[in-house]
């Protein structure tokens, strides 16, 4: 079965999205509600595979694409993301790096992800770590108060051209197949899962035991990364956080799936990256006067 997604329009802009084909697998996969109802899980736990740690039964897994594999992730994060976790684990945000490290894994092995110029595969073992605000708190809305600098990315998949019809002088996909490519589902470009963000290449860039070579390939992808950021004619592409980027990709995959209309789903997708915006510009100010109201006496008769 095919589903329409509906024309979006771009907040202020009055830009129509074409309405774009997308597919439904049947193969099943644990959702949201599956997980709500049982006791949850260590994902943490060694004796687990990527493709269990997904719930996706393996003996389904000739038939899994690409959009399989993505529903299964979001579902998981639903339950798993940091700021809706309700399991006892300390670590709050080794579930979710676990279940990140798990869609790149599952992905390569079913030959759904190629290595795409410059990608840098997710380690299955790996814990990434993102830098985090001093005074960042954990149950705080990352849309008013951001955890950390925004150095990762989010594609507005309803304001994005999509295949086929963004020139290629400035189509991130065909630009930077490293870090962005074509969403099956959509048909709109979408940041890769096993893609480096800027703080990754930055952190690789002036790492001290790396070598001259690794420092300038780090540089030049994120040079890259910055292009296709800048360049995008549509302005589809944003820097946010890593929990911002959950949170959005999250109505992008209920639009996907039908969970909820598109019109709506898009229309919080631009309200939320407007405040991102705002959010994110505060955060990066000095924490000396982040948040401070700015008084002066100057100019001002007091008689």
């Amino acid at each position: 079965a095919e589903v329409k997604m509906a024309s979006v329009v771009a907040a202020g802009s009055g830009f129509l999205r074409p309405a774009v084909a997308m597919r439904r697998s049947r193969v099943k996969g644990r959702s949201a509600e599956d997980d709500a109802g049982s006791p949850l899980q260590d994902l943490t736990s060694p004796s687990l595979t990527p493709w269990e740690v997904l719930g996706i039964d393996v003996a389904t897994r000739q038939e899994v694409s690409i959009a399989d594999v993505r529903r299964a992730y979001r579902a998981r994060m639903k339950v798993y993301h940091p700021d809706v976790y309700t399991g006892d684990v300390t670590d709050k945000e080794a579930n979710a790096r676990r279940v990140v490290a798990a869609y790149a894994a599952v992905a390569r092995e079913s030959g759904l992800l190629d290595g795409g110029d410059g990608a840098q595969a997710v380690d299955w073992d790996a814990n990434s770590n993102s830098e985090v605000f001093s005074w960042a708190r954990e149950d705080a809305d990352p849309f008013e108060e951001p955890e950390g600098p925004a150095q990762s990315v989010f594609v507005n998949e309803f304001a994005c051209r999509g295949r086929g019809a963004c020139p290629g002088y400035c189509c991130c996909v065909e630009r930077n197949p490293g870090s962005f490519a074509w969403a099956e589902d959509t048909n709109a470009a979408r940041f890769r899962i096993d893609a480096e963000t800027w703080g990754d290449l930055n952190r690789r860039a002036m790492s001290t035991g790396a070598s001259d070579a690794v420092k300038e390939d780090a540089d030049i992808a994120a040079h890259r990364l910055n292009l296709a950021v800048g360049q995008c004619p549509e302005t589809a592409i944003h820097w946010v956080t890593p929990r911002q980027r959950t949170v959005l990709e999250g109505f992008v995959a209920d639009a996907v799936d039908g969970t909820s209309a598109p019109n709506e789903a898009g229309a919080r997708v631009y309200e939320l990256l407007a405040k991102a915006k705002w959010e994110n510009g505060r955060a990066a100010a000095p924490a000396a006067s982040k948040r401070r109201a700015k008084a002066s006496t100057r100019w001002v008769d007091w008689y």
